[in-house]
């Protein structure tokens, strides 16, 4: 799980970021529009985007146009920030589902560090935290660990299914709400429920960001007991 920050001055990114990893999440940034989307292309488990609206070549409405264009990514929360805050521009930042505008020069990092949670807690968890889940179940921590890679395979072989079919199957689709609501996955969860063209891109995405997540949970259990 994280946050992408686009900006193109270096000042305002170092201290965004700084600012941004103080919530936990992972910080990556993109100088341009155009690396932007690459980056996103690349890391499906992001959970927030803060775009700088000015930039030289893709300004960050054009970008997020783009996103809210793409099903897969039209639900991303935006933060936006700007030196300037023309009613055209806010009014447009508006129409594009941002959830806040963020005026440079930035002079009250406990503000900003505010709004980025509050934005993160729009987006449900791609996981439970797994202490928290293993004490929920009642069960052993080998035992947790044997589910969480039940999920795991249940995951690739929905991944696999969707690459090949382009839907899931009925059975395929009952396993895996019921070991997404065993475990916590509320992001994939709210997918499955969504309804329309905009679906299956979500489906996709967010089991290729949970795979990561499960894959991390397993690998470190596994240099826990080799340690």
């Amino acid at each position: 799980m994280s946050i992408l920050i686009v900006e193109d001055t270096e000042v305002t990114l170092l201290l965004l970021r700084n600012i941004a990893e103080r919530t936990g999440e992972e910080v990556l940034s993109a100088g341009t529009g155009e690396e932007a989307l690459r980056i996103l292309e690349e890391h499906p488990e992001i959970r927030l985007l803060v775009s700088d609206v000015m930039m030289p070549g893709m300004d960050g409405l054009e970008l997020v146009r783009r996103l809210r264009d793409r099903p897969e990514w039209s639900d991303l929360p935006v933060l936006f920030i700007s030196g300037v805050s023309r009613k055209e521009a806010v009014m447009e930042a508006a129409r594009l589902h941002s959830v806040g505008w963020i005026l440079k020069p930035i002079d009250r990092p406990s503000e900003i560090l505010t709004r980025l949670e509050k934005a993160l807690a729009k987006h449900p968890p791609r996981l439970e935290n797994p202490d928290t889940a293993q004490r929920r179940l009642g069960i052993s921590r080998p035992a947790f660990l044997g589910t969480v890679k039940a999920f795991s395979n249940c995951s690739r072989d929905a991944r696999e299914t969707l690459e090949i079919q382009g839907e899931l199957e009925e059975g395929l689709e009952r396993s895996l709400r019921e070991s997404a609501a065993t475990l916590g996955a509320r992001a994939l969860l709210a997918s499955l429920d969504v309804e329309g063209e905009a679906r299956i891109p979500r489906v996709r995405r967010e089991l290729e960001a949970l795979q990561g997540v499960l894959d991390r949970v397993l690998a470190e259990a596994q240099t826990g007991r080799s340690g």
